[in-house]
């Protein structure tokens, strides 16, 4: 994966609104009455990013004035890194459980910053040793990387039985692309947040040190191949999937990773077991 540098002022939260505004045939100063200001020039500065970011009540607002559609009102809150707070993530499972609970190998949906959105059942009955922790993850919405480097995370300690179970080469190439991802978002912001959450781990300081000098250009943007040590309900069991990444069509800020069977034990795994779900 590449990385990508949005230069042109349509990458920016300011150069989308204004897109927006034009389109709409508007002027700077009918946008800023319809929505409570008395002068056009907040907007203007809002536009041009020499102010911070308005606050969500006037992207709301903004919303309702241009007459957005969903995708488009979504695409402003991605380009000023907005997470969806409690309500909207509730709001989010309940329009995609349906069409994860009917996926029958694991699906798992991130937002942009890749915190864990909503697993189906099938993903939480493999993955996780008991309910009790596949729940505290849905509760808590962690970054996948705090799971990751997290060394009672059930896939970790399964993992750390299998001699050369290839986890650095993965934390490598899934660290890079994220940073990479927030950067073409002009999202530090969630870098540092990562980092001050994981700034005590060892395992994370050292991983962060090696993907200062990786190749982008070798990155894998939506698909990738990846072996899992599957610790359900007190098995063993290594299995092989290839995972596909599906943006929302309506928003752009989540994504659902699929799994699919890699290889036949795989897929006979999925055929003979019986998930208590």
């Amino acid at each position: 994966m590449s990385q990508v540098q949005y230069t042109s002022m349509a990458g920016t939260l300011g150069g989308l609104i204004k897109d927006l505004r034009l389109q709409k045939k508007l002027s700077q100063l009918e946008v800023a009455v319809a929505i409570g200001w008395k002068e056009g020039s907040i907007l203007s500065r809002i536009e041009q990013g020499v102010v911070s970011k308005p606050s969500k009540e006037v992207i709301e607002k903004l919303g309702i004035t241009l007459e957005l559609t969903k995708r488009e009102k979504n695409e402003l809150l991605l380009a000023g890194n907005y997470l969806p707070d409690k309500e909207e993530i509730n709001k989010i499972r309940r329009e995609i459980n349906t069409l994860m609970s009917e996926w029958k190998y694991p699906a798992t949906a991130y937002d942009f910053s890749w915190r864990i959105i909503h697993e189906n059942k099938v993903c939480k009955y493999i993955y996780y040793e008991n309910e009790n922790e596949a729940e505290k993850v849905e509760k808590n919405v962690p970054n996948v990387f705090e799971l990751n480097f997290n060394e009672n995370y059930a896939q970790n300690k399964f993992a750390q039985d299998k001699p050369g179970n290839g986890i650095e080469s993965e934390l490598i190439q899934s660290l890079t692309q994220y940073r990479v991802e927030q950067k073409s978002h002009n999202a530090e912001e969630n870098i540092n947040n990562l980092i001050k959450k994981l700034i005590l781990n060892k395992p994370f300081r050292t991983i962060w040190e090696k993907i200062q000098n990786v190749d982008h250009a070798k990155m894998i943007d939506n698909y990738t191949f990846a072996d899992y040590v599957i610790p359900a309900r007190g098995k063993k069991e290594t299995l092989s999937f290839h995972l596909f990444n599906a943006p929302l069509l309506d928003d752009p800020r989540i994504n659902i990773e699929f799994h699919t069977p890699a290889d036949k034990k795989t897929f006979e795994y999925f055929e003979n077991e019986k998930f208590d779900i």
